[in-house]
Order: structure tokens, then sequence, then C-alpha cells
């Protein structure tokens, strides 16, 4: 039993990004988890009849520093990924692409609305973020 657990966090250790010399953008957790958040920012911010579930939105987000922090990132690390400007525009461009092949259309708010509402019904990771009021 305790050979069994060295074994897993040795294997764990050696495993993580960090070990491997990548960094944070090379975590597709943390990377598609900021693509997700940065959807869920864009349809509250475009469409006035849905909004972002606060707490969860924080837990969501909690939960993705945790995601880099188990992957042996520091805080100053995960700060300055999360600060880097180019990465921002990197990561919004995506979420942005991914919004249009959705069907949003830049300037129809119903488009964005429409998108967050079928996630809302399906129960989706943008879902579960987003209320309809």
């Amino acid at each position: 039993m305790m050979r069994t657990r060295i074994i897993s966090m040795v294997a764990a250790t050696c495993l993580s990004s960090q070990a491997w010399g990548e960094g944070i953008a090379d975590v597709d957790g943390v990377t598609n988890g900021l693509i997700t958040a940065g959807i869920v920012e864009t349809i509250d911010d475009t469409c006035t009849t849905i909004s972002v579930r606060k707490i969860r939105g924080l837990l969501y987000l909690r939960s993705l520093y945790n995601m880099a922090s188990n992957a042996g990132f520091e805080h100053a690390e995960i700060e300055a990924y999360v600060d880097d400007e180019d990465e921002e525009a990197r990561l919004r461009a995506r979420a942005d692409a991914w919004l249009a092949s959705e069907g949003a259309v830049t300037g129809d708010e119903e488009s964005y609305c429409a998108v967050g509402r079928d996630h809302i019904a399906r129960a989706t990771q943008i879902g579960v973020l987003l209320r309809a009021e």
C-alpha cells in the first residue's frame, strides 16, 4: 500500500507539466477552462437576459487555479500567466471563434443569447455557469 502511494506520487511529479518544462498554457484543462470563462464572460457582457452565476463562476476559476497549482506552478507564475495581455488576446480570439462557430454574430445580441440559452438547456460547463433571467 505504502509503495503504491510512493510510486503514484513519483509518477505524478514526473508527469507534471512543470517537470517537462512546459508552461501553464500547455496544461489543457487550464487553457480550456479559461476559454470557457471567456465565453461565459462574453455572453454575460453581450446578452442582457443572461448573467453569470457568480459563486459558481468564482468556484470554477478557483478550480482552474488549483489545477495549475497541482501541476506544479507557483502563485506568482499563475498570476503572471493570467495577467499576460498577449495570452489573454490569444485565449479571447479562441473564445470568439468558438462563439462564432456556435452562431454568435458580433453586434447581434440575440445570437449570443441563443448560444447561452442552448448551453443552459443542455447543462454544459458553459450553461451551468450562466443563468437566464
